[in-house]
């Protein structure tokens, strides 16, 4: 009646849109991909960290050339097995991948796994992801394959240039080894998958956690520090449970088979070694999933 009165026509109700459709895996694979690499901490932290632990090992393998250049005389007197140590063969894979690299690769790729997810949480960017992506489960694999793929990537590199680094270095007392020696193709594949290894473990730790420092730092406890309260051939369980830590794995796995080595009581073989690296991994990322999935933002 009142259009008659006013002279207007009454307005008709919107047409009703269409739903929008779903995000696809490969839209947030993307979405995954552009967080990652916006975050300046990301290039600083692996850079950093790819130049130190090469050069590190550059270094341990320079180091050892000068001792073969101007070898200390060794006492009479000394026992004969001390003798046959001095005067074995050169273990051309331990400056490649020496300890104390890989410990700071450990620290630097579990880091990196943990910002990615505590970011979110600090800067609030997590509910708005949320919101544009209901599908929790989806995203946080979407973060998970992303992350994957990059620590694969930065693992590839690390190892395989320190390798052929410090091959360079050695070679000049051709003492050098070929990738195809024995070992040296598993102790490059084995550094290469150390990195996503650490890197889901923090993510899972900082899913858990949800707190900066606290995931950082308990990604390096859980990462280097246990592992040295699972030490000894006292008991086998304690040496069991110590087997079962990353680094364990790592270590036993980068091992020259042609040098000799004692690693006492109940040694971890290669095959648990591979393992552990699996299960880490696979229940790294279910943790992740699972927890993001179930705890409010």
């Amino acid at each position: 009646m009142s259009s008659l009165t006013t002279g207007k026509q009454p307005v008709a109700p919107a047409p009703r849109t269409a739903a929008e459709p779903a995000a696809r895996f490969r839209d947030l694979l993307t979405a995954e991909w552009v967080k990652l690499w916006t975050l300046r901490s990301t290039y600083w932290v692996l850079g950093l960290g790819i130049v130190a632990m090469i050069g590190i090992a550059a270094n341990d393998a320079r180091n050892d050339m000068v001792a073969l250049s101007h070898p200390n005389p060794i006492p009479a007197g000394l026992p004969k097995a001390l003798l046959q140590k001095k005067s074995g063969p050169y273990d051309a894979l331990g400056p490649a991948f020496v300890l104390p690299a890989y410990q700071i690769f450990a620290i630097i790729t579990g880091s990196v796994g943990a910002i990615a997810v505590f970011s979110e949480y600090s800067t609030g960017l997590v509910r708005t992801t949320f919101s544009a992506v209901p599908d929790r489960r989806a995203t946080t694999a979407a973060k998970v394959t992303v992350m994957t793929a990059a620590m694969l990537a930065v693992g590839a590199v690390t190892s395989t240039a320190s390798f052929y680094i410090v091959q360079a270095i050695v070679h000049s007392h051709h003492v050098d080894i070929p990738i195809t020696a024995p070992g040296a193709e598993r102790a490059v594949c084995a550094s290469t998958l150390f990195a996503p290894v650490c890197a889901l473990s923090g993510m899972a730790i900082a899913a858990l956690l949800r707190h900066s420092a606290a995931s950082v730092l308990t990604s390096m406890a859980v990462l280097l520090v246990l592992p040295e309260f699972f030490t000894g051939d006292r008991y086998e369980w304690v040496k069991s449970t110590g087997n079962a830590m990353p680094w364990v794995a790592w270590t036993r796995l980068v091992d020259n088979p042609a040098a000799p080595h004692d690693w006492g009581k109940w040694p971890e073989t290669i095959q648990e070694s591979w393992t552990v690296y699996g299960l880490w991994f696979l229940v790294s990322a279910i943790t992740a999933v699972v927890v993001v999935h179930r705890r409010d933002v």
